[in-house]
């Protein structure tokens, strides 16, 4: 029992040694009081979790619903100045450098149109192609070797309403590439996110670097030629074990037991 009791007192803070604790965010864009909406009602965070598993996110970390009035999802507005979420602060801007960038237009799919199912691609903005979403903070909630992930949804309610996007991370190469395309292909009607009939989202997997404080995305017409589709994005952090915390455990463990 007491060496039981050494071990869950001291587990912790070996494990979170020299590490940041986990980290996420998750935003949705979405239009409430545009054309139609309220099929599927406003995502939640578990929405993200359980479509895109791979996303790193938990019940816990933060939601944020970027929402407007009438047919805007006042996206661009919401975060031009510079939005602190879950420790992060987001932003976005444009390649040109003009100050009021983001979406230009945002609309839903909704009952007038798809009667989509899905919380998350229902609602969805247009955005000015060129459009860079900013997230800083890193360096205060990742580590050398922790994995970041960023999640990018993207899909309208045509075959032409997707997206391409470019993620910067320093000098760092994604997992799976650092520029990716949403795609929808019409294969469904009444679930844009599913993945038999689309590519509703994309994921980028980075290791931490430990020196870069920001990673952002560029927005750009999709494969179809179309319109720029925006619909959520999330950004995690999940703690890698140091090396030297498991050497401590190893040698407390061996330690604890020449005692006994």
């Amino acid at each position: 029992m007491k060496t039981r009791k050494i071990l869950t007192t001291l587990l912790p803070s070996l494990l979170m040694s020299g590490h940041a604790m986990a980290a996420g965010i998750a935003v949705n864009v979405d239009v409430p009081d545009g054309r139609g909406d309220g099929d599927a009602g406003i995502p939640t965070i578990n929405d993200f979790i359980s479509q895109n598993p791979s996303s790193g996110l938990s019940a816990s970390d933060t939601f944020y619903n970027s929402t407007g009035g009438g047919n805007a999802s006042n996206f661009g507005s919401n975060f031009g100045g510079g939005v602190v979420i879950g420790g992060f602060t987001v932003t976005t801007s444009h390649i040109d450098g003009l100050p009021n960038t983001g979406t230009n237009s945002g609309f839903n799919a909704g009952d007038t149109s798809h009667n989509d199912l899905n919380p998350i691609t229902e609602g969805y903005a247009f955005a000015a192609a060129g459009t860079i979403v900013t997230f800083d903070g890193l360096l205060v909630n990742s580590s050398v070797g922790d994995t970041i992930t960023l999640s990018i949804w993207g899909i309208g309610d045509n075959i032409s309403q997707e997206g391409q996007f470019t993620v910067t991370y320093g000098g760092n190469l994604a997992a799976e590439g650092n520029v990716q395309s949403t795609l929808y292909n019409g294969a469904t009607i009444t679930d844009r996110g599913d993945a038999t009939g689309s590519i509703p989202f994309v994921n980028f997997t980075f290791v931490a670097d430990g020196v870069t404080d920001d990673i952002s995305f560029q927005i750009d017409n999709g494969p179809g030629t179309g319109n720029a589709t925006l619909n959520g994005f999330s950004l995690t952090v999940v703690p890698e074990p140091s090396s030297a915390a498991l050497l401590g455990l190893g040698f407390m463990s061996l330690t604890l037991r020449r005692r006994r």
